[in-house]
């Protein structure tokens, strides 16, 4: 294998998505909420995907942001994946484990694949698995955890850079 070849693209989660997160706002979707904090508008929209990712999310939520002072500047948004209806399996979250540390390696905790601490923590809903990846204005965080709500959600935080990041913005 040649490592020089420059045809060769880093791979990234959009590599293994096979929803197109930047179509979004193509089609339905809907506002879900909106909120004012210290002069950022925050938008949350919703959309059910059209199959299920994963085989565990069902649904596709985005948070942009606005800034009220910096009104020529770009929205940052974060994506996030959510399981709803989809009967949630852990063995389908170990596959997105895996193909993550395929793509990232090991965690920002260095944890690497699937333990007896991630099955305890799956069944508690505590599981929370990050990935920073970048440096300087292309930061972008990759978080897969229990929500709120208790539904697993896999979240890209600065999804706008990583869309810059791949020339895909």
């Amino acid at each position: 294998m040649n490592y020089f070849n420059s045809n060769l693209k880093e791979r990234t989660i959009l590599d293994i998505l096979t929803f197109d997160l930047s179509t979004f706002f193509y089609g339905d979707y809907k506002e879900i909420n909106s909120e004012e904090v210290e002069g950022t508008f925050m938008i949350d929209y919703e959309k059910k995907l059209p199959w299920s990712e994963f085989d565990v999310f069902d649904y596709l939520q985005f948070r942009v942001f606005n800034d009220k002072k910096n009104i020529h500047g770009s929205n940052h948004i974060n994506a996030s994946l959510i399981n709803k209806e989809v009967e949630l399996q852990k063995d389908k979250v170990k596959e997105i484990i895996e193909k993550m540390i395929q793509i990232y390696g090991h965690d920002d905790q260095q944890k690497g694949l699937w333990n007896q601490k991630d099955d305890l923590e799956f069944v508690d809903k505590t599981f929370n698995r990050v990935w920073t990846i970048g440096k300087n204005e292309n930061i972008y965080t990759i978080q897969l955890k229990f929500d709120k709500n208790e539904r697993i959600a896999l979240s890209i935080y600065l999804f706008t850079n990583l869309l810059r990041q791949t020339n895909n913005l």
